[in-house]
């Protein structure tokens, strides 16, 4: 056995692993990605929220339809959600990241840079939060003083929630998970993913 074989592999090379191992139809099946050949090898094309992600199978390379490379963190992304997706339906339940495996550890630093992010940004113009994610595609939600869901990927779904400030109560937010996220992707890239979308969010507010 090389001895290179022996060493522990991260978490991320333990979903390319698998990811290689796996039958391209059963995986765009379970998650909800297209899937096309190009150039001898399948490719997952997925959905991220307004964007296109594509990942080559089984060379695992992950780029946007039109060649160009995207962020690390998108990347691992999606390796996690296509090797993890399961099929299992929304919950249509929301939860917190503290509720998801581990989600204590990143909670407080989450809080900061996703509803904190959305509270700075906003105040108490929650007609500006409720333009910004109407524009994104948001669904509205019946709680709050505003609230809206968002596939962000085929199978999974977030939930931004606003609440107005009110006399000595300053305004706040919050970032939720259905709490089927569990079975496509781990905490941390929940985490990462409740931030982007929090910056989606107050970049569509700003223009950008």
């Amino acid at each position: 056995m090389n001895a290179d074989d022996q060493q522990p592999k991260s978490v991320l090379e333990q979903a390319q692993a698998r990811l290689r191992e796996a039958d391209p139809e059963r995986v765009a099946a379970l998650s909800g990605a297209e899937l096309t050949g190009r150039d001898g090898e399948a490719v997952f094309r997925v959905r991220l929220l307004d964007q296109t992600l594509q990942l080559s199978h089984p060379g695992l390379k992950v780029s946007r339809p039109e060649g160009r490379p995207c962020a690390d963190w998108q990347a691992h992304l999606l390796t996690y959600y296509l090797s993890m997706a399961d099929g299992t339906n929304p919950a249509g339940t929301w939860v917190a990241l503290r509720d998801l495996p581990d989600g204590m550890f990143y909670q407080t630093a989450y809080q900061g840079y996703s509803g904190g992010d959305l509270v700075r940004a906003f105040g108490n113009d929650v007609e500006a939060f409720k333009a910004a994610c109407r524009a994104l595609g948001g669904e509205t939600l019946n709680t709050g003083d505003a609230g809206y869901r968002f596939l962000v990927l085929p199978r999974v779904w977030l939930a931004a929630i606003y609440w107005l400030g009110e006399d000595a109560i300053p305004p706040s937010a919050r970032v939720l998970f259905d709490a089927a996220i569990k079975h496509y992707l781990p905490t941390d890239s929940c985490a990462a993913l409740g931030g982007w979308l929090s910056d989606r969010i107050i970049a569509q507010h700003r223009g950008g």
